[in-house]
């Protein structure tokens, strides 16, 4: 609670490689090495800015997730911990996102107390 407490709470859910709602997702249906660092910028992009938007950055963030069946190892140094975004380390859940088409989400959070029963 303490380290949580210095970085301040907040969560954010959801962030996939997709534009608006009305828009095809970055690199439909491309899966290639190319086109997973470019759906993982996206959305590394996509939560710096919704953690701006709230006064925080990824210095703040205690658990960054990843949800994706594509190998993104290869990804995790130089897109997302040069971000500094998993200075507490990654959790890369081996999962496809919930919407049909996306194949990339992260969300990010610290919270003062996390309860797991």
């Amino acid at each position: 609670p303490a380290a949580a407490a210095r970085r301040g709470t907040f969560v954010l859910a959801g962030g996939a490689e997709q534009r608006s709602a009305a828009a095809a997702p970055v690199r439909a249906g491309g899966v290639p090495p190319e086109a997973m660092r470019e759906k993982v910028r996206f959305v590394m992009a996509a939560m710096q800015a919704r953690m701006q938007d709230l006064g925080f950055g990824w210095k703040d963030a205690a658990a960054v997730r990843a949800y994706t069946v594509h190998d993104i190892g290869a990804l995790a140094g130089p897109e997302i911990a040069a971000m500094g975004a998993a200075q507490d380390g990654l959790h890369w859940h081996l999962a496809r996102p919930p919407v049909v088409g996306l194949e990339f989400e992260m969300d990010v959070r610290t919270v003062a107390r996390e309860v797991l029963l």
